[in-house]
């Protein structure tokens, strides 16, 4: 089938092949697939969703009569109003679409999220993160995500385990822990908590984020429950196989069964096989590379989807491409717009050819929004990055935003298995 293009085909394509796979109970699995993406809140694709808790909430938190959807300013971001509001990303209309394709956002780190939090009221989005954090998209925008949303359950109360970076989710997501004081676990198991995105042996000072992770992972509750599971990734794992993290992962014998199953894992292309012909495992971890992992700056708009048919009773595959243009970081921290595609080995290598690369900008002139809150967006990574000045003790391992795409270059071992490099 050609690739369907535009809001109304790609959703009749994706939903004909998913109303092709009916059960009558839980019973009648017999695959799981779990898929994690990364950095990408709720309302920053559904909010504008009809019948979900979004921006039409009737039951919106209220912080002393104010909309929590009002976000604080300060004198640093604006002296011309006391909140910022969610705004539309897209908001020029056009091939705007392509530039926030290149958009950097705030970070996600556990000092900048909680100060965000702010103790509950939610409202410090702006000030200790980024404006960028309330900005949203529409369904125009994001097609194939809101396709999969109105065909399956939406978890619109369905928050991130830990109110923190990538490895502590997905660690949480394989092991249902961040090894917390006065849980099941001992300090010794590392972590104690485990609260950002640290992969350098040993604790921080105060022996918390201790690294390697040593407790017992779901994928060796599989084991215990002769539950056949798998990891498929590539290469180019953007780093997000969590059970890399854990020692007994790391010091697996190749040939054995966490190591093929949990280190190493299979391609991309033998999941695709796998799902074509029913043979998959009875649980399927899928581990994206890094440009369709839907973290910024790889977003997720202009979308093709593609129906890939099966055989006789047999699942149906949807798979999704980019179409558009690739977003990069050089090395220098530039933010980059390729004229023509870059071999993946130059975009993951350190020789980088910035022969055909040209600087990307982006142009904020959105109306009514002030000056001062705007300029605030091409500076809070500076402050950000004074705020972890300010934080000896979380410094060498929190936020790093910029190390992880400035360094993002696979290392691969020699026997097959990923090695971990940070990001965010």
């Amino acid at each position: 089938m050609a690739p369907a293009r535009g809001l109304g085909s790609a959703s009749a394509t994706l939903f004909s092949i998913i109303s092709l796979v009916k059960a009558g109970s839980l019973k009648d699995i017999d695959h799981v697939v779990l898929f994690m993406q990364e950095n990408r809140a709720f309302d920053h694709y559904f909010g504008t969703m009809a019948g979900v808790r979004g921006f039409s909430d009737a039951n919106l938190q209220m912080n002393d009569g104010v909309p929590v959807w009002k976000q604080i300013t300060d004198s640093s971001l604006t002296t011309a109003a006391d909140y910022v509001n969610p705004w539309y990303i897209n908001y020029l209309g056009g091939n705007w679409t392509e530039a926030t394709q290149c958009m950097l956002t705030g970070t996600n780190s556990w000092y900048e999220n909680h100060a965000a939090w702010n103790d509950g009221t939610n409202d410090h989005w702006a000030v200790d993160n980024s404006p960028y954090s309330i900005g949203f998209y529409k369904q125009q925008d994001i097609p194939i995500q809101w396709a999969l949303a109105d065909n399956f359950v939406v978890g619109d109360m369905y928050q991130e385990g830990v109110v923190a970076a990538t490895n502590p989710n997905r660690v949480t997501w394989l092991s249902g822990s961040i090894n917390a004081p006065g849980g099941p676990q001992t300090p010794s198991e590392g972590g104690n908590p485990y609260i950002d995105n640290n992969i350098t042996p040993g604790c921080e000072s105060g022996g918390f984020n201790c690294y390697p992770l040593k407790w017992k992972t779901v994928g060796e509750f599989y084991e215990d429950a002769g539950t056949t599971w798998q990891v498929f990734q590539d290469a180019d794992n953007f780093d997000d196989n969590s059970y890399a993290r854990f020692e007994q992962f790391q010091n697996a014998a190749p040939g054995s069964s966490l190591y093929s199953r949990g280190m190493k894992g299979l391609t991309l292309d033998t999941f695709y096989a796998q799902a074509a012909n029913g043979t998959l495992p009875e649980v399927s971890y899928i581990v994206a590379p890094m440009e369709l992992s839907e973290h910024p700056p790889y977003s997720p708009p202009r979308r093709r989807l593609a129906a890939v048919p099966g055989g006789p009773g047999r699942a149906q595959l949807a798979q999704v491409q980019q179409d558009g243009p690739h977003c990069l970081l050089r090395r220098d921290g530039r933010l980059v717009r390729p004229r023509r595609p870059v071999p993946l080995a130059k975009r993951h290598g350190r020789r980088m050819d910035p022969g055909p690369l040209r600087p990307g900008r982006l142009h904020l002139h959105r109306p009514g929004l002030p000056a001062a809150l705007l300029h605030r967006l091409a500076v809070d990574a500076q402050r950000r990055r004074l705020h972890r000045a300010q934080r000896p003790q979380l410094a060498n391992h929190v936020c790093r935003e910029v190390a992880g795409r400035k360094g993002a270059q696979r290392h691969d071992r020699p026997d097959g298995a990923v090695a971990p490099q940070p990001h965010v």
